[in-house]
């Protein structure tokens, strides 16, 4: 081992903020940033997502991301764009985040440059939403998710991803 990073705390009650730790809960996914190679996000039963930088493990998370409203089943950082990332929730959405760190990439990066937090939600399944992709080709803008619904839904993020 490393490293030991605790990640995740009970959901905040009202009026603590989502920096609160709290007590352990179960983490569910992670996905390390394609572009930056010490940065990990993670999200759980907590239903918050939190990013980390494995270079300062004792400073607790970078970032926390805070929309969703039941566990984040899982997430995905974009492969075209450092600052972007996906996420599936017991809630019944995708969401789309930004995480705020436009200054550590390059500017000239189409759809870089959001503060962070949510881009927008995508929303059409009837159930659980248990897995979110990037496609890896073409476009920055082609996602997957699927759900306990069955169905596979594609979507086309690129104008929520038009931050002007």
């Amino acid at each position: 081992m490393v490293a030991l990073i605790p990640i995740h705390g009970n959901a905040p009650q009202p009026g603590q903020g989502p920096n609160n730790p709290g007590q352990p809960s179960e983490g569910l996914t992670h996905d390390w940033n394609k572009y930056r190679s010490t940065i990990i996000a993670t999200a759980g039963v907590d239903r918050l997502i939190r990013t980390f930088d494995i270079r300062a493990t004792r400073s607790g998370p970078v970032k926390v991301l805070d929309s969703h409203e039941y566990a984040v089943r899982r997430i995905a950082w974009s492969p075209h764009l450092s600052d972007v990332l996906l996420s599936g929730s017991y809630d019944m959405r995708v969401n789309l985040w930004c995480d705020g760190s436009a200054d550590l990439v390059d500017q000239s990066m189409p759809g870089v440059g959001a503060p962070a937090g949510p881009l927008g939600n995508m929303l059409g399944h009837r159930d659980f939403v248990t897995g979110v992709d990037w496609c890896l080709f073409g476009s920055e803008g082609w996602c997957v998710s699927t759900g306990w619904d069955g169905q596979l839904l594609v979507w086309d993020v690129r104008p929520l991803l038009r931050r002007n």
